[in-house]
């Protein structure tokens, strides 16, 4: 598998058609993986970096930093920085890790979870999940929750110590969602017949 490194500096780096490995590694870096299986790692610094086609594990690391799937059932970890992940085709996870990030699921089936700090989530097309791991988190925006497409809301049970669905409650007014009185999302759409007991699920 190619090994592809940047430098201390902006770089551009292109993968190939095969599994590639890239490091962006300091400066604001361009990194394109193409074709193939990659794994991609931003480094320090606000970078670009686009998987291209095939399955690829793209983090940012540190950094404010803008990260594309493309096509193939990605895994995009944005971790330090205020990041936007778009998983474009197929069915990706993406997890934002720290700071206010904004995460696009695209079409397919996805696992979205926002981490520290209040994200903007959208699925896309397709059955997504929207995961919620703990009330310190922060509280995030859901932009397009549609229980006719199958999404559904998990909320992590030991990170909630939460017991039962009874717990949690919807305004169907403002769209927030708390669980013991505590705001943790806003459900921004607003959909007919959103139900906890049917639409959020304890994991």
């Amino acid at each position: 598998m190619p090994v592809y490194n940047g430098t201390i500096y902006n770089d551009f780096l292109f993968g190939s058609f095969g599994n590639d490995t890239l490091y962006g590694n300091e400066g604001n870096d361009s990194i394109y993986g193409q074709g193939g299986n990659d794994y991609i790692d931003g480094g320090i610094g606000n970078d670009y970096i686009d998987g291209g086609d095939g399955a690829d594990n793209i983090f940012g690391s540190a950094g404010n930093d803008n990260v594309f799937g493309g096509n193939g059932s990605d895994l995009l970890i944005g971790e330090a920085g205020a990041d936007t992940l778009s998983g474009g085709n197929d069915n990706d996870y993406l997890f934002g890790g720290a700071d206010n990030d904004v995460l696009l699921g695209g079409a397919g089936n996805d696992f979205v979870y926002g981490g520290y700090g209040n994200d903007i989530l959208t699925g896309g097309t397709g059955a997504d999940v929207f995961y919620f791991g703990s009330l310190l988190e922060g509280v995030d925006v859901i932009k397009d929750f549609q229980w006719i497409e199958g999404d559904v809301i998990q909320i992590s049970k030991s990170g909630f110590t939460a017991s039962s669905l009874s717990q949690f409650n919807y305004n169907s007014l403002t769209g927030g969602l708390s669980f013991l009185g505590q705001q943790f999302a806003t459900i921004e759409n607003r959909p007919a017949g959103f139900a906890v007991s049917f639409d959020v699920q304890l994991v």
